[in-house]
């Protein structure tokens, strides 16, 4: 009876240590962020060289915000080079080839968002994917940000959810509409045009 209390005592403590090495490790992360002033001085020298309409500097800028936006450890760098991506793609006319860059710096946010359990970040890479006219990522990023606010039982992240996918007119945690066989009613991709009757 003995050795069993020890392992349960054991076992307990070792879960402890490991929820506050979790819990150490995304606080770490965070502070990385909002300690990353190389990469915010290379965000505000890209949008002060777009302010200018010196567009070599604005890409050489953005280049080195995004790459130090991936070096980081939390969600808001890529999330704010993919933000910066579609600034600067607005000025040098580029605009389909940014949406594929920001899209995947987006996904990359949103994973380390997941990863962190920053509802913020999955709400962020919601927004951003919704800004691509990306619908499908945008619902996934919402449900990941629906999932992390019901796991962090706090009303004000569940509330924040609800306020973005309404804003976006998203549904939150909707199920994915179902696939059908496409064949039967005119070929591959019948059923995925708007208009056409179910299949």
């Amino acid at each position: 009876m003995r050795s069993t209390a020890r392992v349960v005592v054991v076992f307990s403590v070792m879960i402890a240590g490991l929820v506050a090495l979790a819990s150490m490790a995304g606080a770490r992360g965070r502070l990385a962020d909002a300690r990353d002033p190389q990469r915010l001085a290379a965000l505000a020298a890209m949008d002060e060289a777009l302010a200018r309409y010196d567009v070599p500097a604005a890409v050489q800028a953005w280049r080195q915000a995004r790459e130090l936006g991936l070096r980081t450890r939390g969600w808001r760098g890529p999330a704010e080079a993919a933000d910066a991506e579609l600034r600067l793609a607005a000025v040098i006319e580029r605009v389909d080839e940014a949406k594929r860059n920001a899209r995947e710096l987006w996904l990359v946010a949103l994973f380390r968002a997941r990863a962190e359990g920053a509802v913020d970040g999955a709400l962020n890479a919601a927004e951003g994917f919704a800004r691509l006219g990306d619908r499908d990522a945008a619902v996934l990023a919402l449900r990941i940000a629906d999932k992390l606010a019901a796991r962090s039982g706090a009303e004000a992240d569940r509330a924040h959810v609800r306020l973005v996918a309404e804003r976006l007119a998203l549904p939150a945690a909707a199920p994915p509409p179902p696939l059908r066989d496409p064949e039967p009613h005119g070929g591959a991709g019948a059923c995925l045009r708007a208009g056409t009757p179910p299949c």
